[in-house]
């Protein structure tokens, strides 16, 4: 599904990602483990579309990404970071704002919906009133991903998405994802995570080891 062909980027003087080849398959969970520094995130950053500039290509059902195609790319790609940055709004503004795109306004969910799956990731449902402001990492990480999911992603890239959840809350994440058959790439050192996946990879100095 996804294909790297020799990804190289370099930040400043040093290599954050060294000649990456690998190829993803459809509807697998994949986890990625290394050190601090490793390179992991930069190649979610990468397969997302939004590091700045590297080497090599990335293929997508078959197809190069380049300047004229990743639009489809990013159309079939949710990116959830760490803490992902939500606006000033509440969070109901927030998860919706893509919505008010031409392109996603025929997938506008109704609320009710949107309620329901903030319950099955163990957040009551008067969180979407709160001011984002005022909410905390691993909350603002499962909305991101109730907009992806919302959004009909058809990958989940997910960077350390258990790392700020309690037990229940990681069960139920645990639960929806493997409800359905998303291709989930994720960063990730948490042991009940790397067993949820299928295939676990390491990346040492900016290289994939298999």
């Amino acid at each position: 599904m996804i294909e790297l062909k020799n990804i190289t980027a370099k930040n400043a003087d040093a290599l954050i990602l060294d000649n990456v080849s690998f190829s993803f398959k459809q509807g697998r969970r994949y986890v990625i483990s290394g050190a601090s520094g490793s390179g992991k995130t930069s190649l979610l950053m990468a397969i997302a579309g939004i590091l700045p500039a590297f080497e090599g290509q990335i293929l997508f059902e078959g197809e190069k990404i380049d300047h004229f195609s990743i639009g489809k790319l990013r159309r079939k790609i949710g990116f959830v970071s760490q803490e992902p940055e939500l606006g000033s709004t509440a969070a109901i503004e927030a998860v919706l704002k893509p919505f008010e795109f031409k392109a996603n306004k025929h997938k506008m969910p109704p609320r009710e919906k949107v309620e329901q799956l903030a319950e099955k990731l163990a957040l009551d449902k008067s969180i979407l009133q709160k001011k984002n402001k005022f909410i905390s990492g691993g909350e603002k990480q499962r909305l991101a991903l109730i907009r992806a999911i919302l959004l009909e992603k058809d990958v989940l890239l997910l960077d350390e998405p258990t790392s700020a959840l309690d037990p229940e809350s990681k069960e139920r994440l645990l639960k929806l994802l493997g409800e359905n058959e998303y291709t989930v790439l994720s960063v990730s050192h948490d042991p009940d995570w790397i067993g949820f996946c299928h295939e676990k990879l390491t990346m040492k100095e900016g290289r994939l080891l298999i």
